[in-house]
């Protein structure tokens, strides 16, 4: 089973999400679809008009961020706005900040926003500066993600149910409490990773270094809890990441089959 991080963390990563708050009244709740690859949910948006496919990566920084060839075919404008994010094994990577004149994720358009151009990933992305503004509503059964304004709770309960958890935003990234193996562990919500991941540390284990592009140790972490909501037993490859400063990440093998609800400036989250 190949297991593949797309973690980018770094603080501050509001500054780069200039895009509206709100969402249009008529959007509120409309599907945008997206299609799974490897797990993972890729979107057909259209940026400046032009056609692009995005990956929805909740473990992105960035409003929206581009490959080079996909800036070009866009025609992004450059900005002078730069910063350095951490990849998860502990590289920084430079982005240069890009505008657009329009984005459109599905029926639902945000104007005008800017993102960055970040030239060592290998997939687009639109990611938590944009979507973590809203409650989301990733359906995983349907391929549809869904917006809501944050603190909508009847929207919450009514997606994802009346029992909740809470959700917290460190530094820009979504990360929850939850209980595995009879430790209480923080972990983060990252849509772009394909596979859950754990430090080995978090459980005192010690296993070889996992090099990149080879199958790493698997731990099967039994009885998962947040908030004392179960959700059964949980495979998640040990590899003592970098970035961000979480003890794990829920990837796709968590998403699949499930509907989930996070509302990061409500603090709250739920799942079904």
């Amino acid at each position: 089973m190949r297991v593949k991080l797309s973690l980018l963390w770094l603080a501050g990563w509001f500054r780069m999400g200039n895009c509206m708050a709100q969402l249009p009244q008529a959007a509120t709740g409309a599907p945008i679809p997206f299609e799974l690859k490897g797990g993972r949910p890729m979107i057909q948006a259209r940026l400046n008009g032009v056609p692009v496919g995005l990956l929805l990566d909740m473990g992105g920084y960035a409003t929206v961020a581009l490959i080079p060839k996909d800036a070009q075919a866009v025609g992004a404008r450059r900005t002078d706005a730069t910063q350095t994010s951490t990849t998860y094994d502990g590289r920084s990577q430079a982005a240069t900040g890009l505008h657009f004149d329009s984005l459109m994720l599905g029926p639902i358009d945000f104007g005008a926003v800017t993102g960055s151009e970040t030239p060592g990933a290998k997939t687009s992305y639109v990611g938590a500066g944009l979507l973590g503004k809203h409650l989301m509503v990733l359906d995983y059964p349907h391929q549809q993600l869904r917006l809501y304004a944050s603190g909508d709770k009847e929207a919450l309960r009514r997606e994802c149910g009346a029992s909740t958890f809470t959700v917290n935003v460190v530094r820009g990234v979504l990360q929850s409490q939850l209980v595995a193996q009879g430790k209480t562990l923080t972990a983060a919500w990252d849509t772009g990773a394909n596979f859950s991941v754990i430090r080995p540390s978090a459980l005192n284990l010690q296993v070889p270094d996992y090099v990149p592009g080879t199958q790493p140790s698997m731990q099967v972490l039994e009885s998962v809890q947040i908030n004392q909501n179960p959700f059964g037993n949980l495979n998640a490859a040990l590899i003592e990441f970098k970035a961000p400063p979480v003890d794990m990440v829920l990837g796709a093998n968590f998403f699949q089959g499930r509907v989930v609800c996070l509302d990061g400036p409500a603090q709250v989250g739920a799942a079904r």
